[in-house]
């Protein structure tokens, strides 16, 4: 009986171990996040801006720069970065063309403003356009600011005379369009 016994143990306990090992399974799962770098601009209608000063009506009277804004216009980004090989992001600005000799033409982005989520990036601060790309905008992480006016970064143009002395570099001939263009940039 001892030995039928004995036997009937070891059957047992090697049933339980087969067991035990078969009822689990694993395989893997790769997660692969999507670089994203976005940028657009937005406004309420049409994305061309007309900067002009206003004539005097007064002869021996200059043109009146005071008024040369405009803040029509809205930056929308998404961002996703990668913490080792591209920790941050900028929006750089440069113009297509230089500016006419007497004139500063000017872009200064706000803070952010929206329903998006993230790491946002910060104004530089007003920014002199020239055909050299300038940074706007800096230390944008994974976000997205939302899409659309009232969303993002508002930007502020201004026209302004350099100087007072530059008023006779003034030249109605000059008058063309010239093309301004935002970039998102990784910093390494």
């Amino acid at each position: 009986m001892k030995v039928k016994h004995y036997y009937i143990i070891i059957l047992l306990a090697c049933t339980l171990g087969t067991t035990a090992q078969n009822n689990s399974g694993k395989h893997r799962v790769n997660i692969n996040i999507p670089e994203v770098a976005l940028l657009d601009l937005e406004s309420n209608g049409t994305n061309n801006i007309i900067l002009s000063p206003v004539a005097s009506n007064e002869a021996g009277a200059p043109v009146d720069f005071s008024n040369s804004k405009n803040n029509s216009l809205w930056i929308n980004y998404s961002s996703i970065v990668g913490s080792n090989t591209e920790p941050t992001r900028n929006v750089v600005v440069s113009v297509s063309q230089e500016i006419p000799a007497a004139l500063n033409l000017k872009v200064q982005a706000s803070v952010y403003s929206g329903n998006g989520k993230g790491n946002m990036g910060t104004p530089s601060g007003e920014v002199v356009l020239t055909t050299t790309p300038k940074e706007i905008i800096q230390d944008i992480g994974s976000c997205y600011t939302g899409n659309g006016p009232n969303k993002g970064h508002q930007l502020t143009y201004s026209l302004e005379l350099k100087d007072e002395d530059d008023y006779a570099l003034l030249d109605f001939d000059q008058s063309e369009p010239l093309i301004v263009t935002y970039t998102l940039t990784d910093v390494n």
